[in-house]
C-alpha cells in the first residue's frame, strides 16, 4: 500500500471536486451562490484540499453529490457491539474423555 502525505491527500481531494464541479459546469461563483459560501473557500479547497465537513457537505449537497459522502467510510457489515460479542464468543475445542485402562493385576495364575 502506498503512502501518501497527508498534503497530498488533500489536494488530490481538491482535485477531485474540481473535476466534479466542472462536470457540472459550475463556475465557482455559481457553486458559491448555491451552497452559500464565499468564491475563496472553494478556490482554496479546489487548490489545497483543506475545507471543514460542513462545508464539504454543502459543496457535495449543492452538486447533487452527497451519495459521495457516503464513500468516505463504508458502514461495517455488523455492528460493533456485534463484533465485541463475536469476539466474546470465541471458539472453544472440544474436550475429549480419556478412558482410563485398567490394569489387570500380574500376580502369575
Amino acid at each position: 500500500m502506498e503512502f501518501r502525505q497527508d498534503r497530498q491527500i488533500l489536494e488530490e481531494l481538491g482535485a477531485r471536486f474540481k473535476q466534479t464541479r466542472l462536470l457540472h459546469e459550475l463556475s465557482q461563483e455559481a457553486l458559491a451562490e448555491k451552497a452559500g459560501l464565499s468564491r475563496d473557500m472553494i478556490r482554496r479547497f479546489e487548490k489545497y484540499g483543506a475545507t471543514t465537513l460542513t462545508n464539504l457537505t454543502k459543496l457535495c449537497r449543492a452538486l447533487g453529490e452527497t451519495a459521495q459522502i457516503d464513500l468516505l467510510f463504508q458502514q461495517a457489515p455488523f455492528s460493533p457491539k456485534e463484533a465485541f460479542e463475536k469476539k466474546e464468543r470465541k471458539r472453544q475445542r472440544v474436550k475429549h474423555v480419556r478412558k482410563r485402562k485398567t490394569h489387570q493385576s500380574h500376580n502369575g495364575a
